[in-house]
């Protein structure tokens, strides 16, 4: 047993611990040292689709139909140049055109169809800062009251006396500070006669009045509602 521990003793104690040499590292290459190259657009195609885009506007294809619409070209041109000026104000450029029918529909009373424009304005630039002032305006135009007085076209010619005093009638209400009136009529000389008529009403208000040329001849008053 002794020799045989002994004949196994040196051997153990003789071994001796095998120094390792550490690997070198791997180079990597990452995307941060080599980035992918960038995307450069065509500037052809670019003119293209602003060219197509401009075209579309004037044949008044704002947003419909969808791929051929300027709105569409316009959205193409800064999906491959997000920093496109020319792209960015034709944007701009919808939106105004639309804000624009949409306060001619209100004047008109033509509320649904007001409503619809700026419902187009909303599709392309919901934050344009001219969505929501026109908003408020419809809704005031919605809620008002409203008093037409259609006048007579011989009376009208003539100066007449009955048609002078419902106009001196209609002043009463119209120097009102929530009212504003809209006088249709013939031509200038006429439009200036009628306001003169609404501005012998008593009161020392002014009268609000937009004069039109047009038909049929009227006066209409629209009040806001306060508050």
């Amino acid at each position: 047993m002794y020799l045989a521990f002994g004949a196994v003793l040196p051997a153990l104690t003789g071994c001796q611990a095998k120094s390792v040499t550490p690997a070198e590292p791997q180079s990597t290459t990452s995307a941060a040292t080599n980035p992918a190259p960038q995307y450069s657009p065509d500037p052809a195609e670019l003119l293209a689709l602003l060219d197509a885009a401009e075209a579309a506007m004037q044949r008044e294809q704002f947003t419909y139909p969808a791929q051929d619409s300027a709105l569409g070209l316009f959205d193409r041109v800064l999906a491959m140049d997000p920093d496109n000026a020319e792209a960015q104000r034709g944007l701009e450029r919808i939106v105004e055109h639309y804000l624009q029918e949409a306060e001619a529909a209100a004047r008109r009373n033509q509320l649904a169809r007001a409503q619809s424009m700026l419902d187009r304005a909303r599709i392309v630039d919901v934050d344009h800062p001219g969505v929501e002032p026109a908003a408020i305006q419809i809704r005031l135009l919605a809620n008002a009251r409203r008093n037409r007085l259609i006048l007579d076209r011989a009376q009208l010619r003539d100066r007449a006396a009955d048609l002078a005093g419902s106009l001196k009638t209609l002043g009463i209400k119209a120097r009102d500070p929530e009212c504003r009136a809209t006088i249709r009529v013939r031509n200038d000389s006429e439009g200036r006669w009628v306001y003169q008529q609404l501005n012998l009403a008593p009161g020392d208000a002014r009268i609000r009045a937009e004069i039109q040329i047009g038909s049929p001849p009227l006066v209409e008053l629209v009040c806001f509602q306060s508050g």
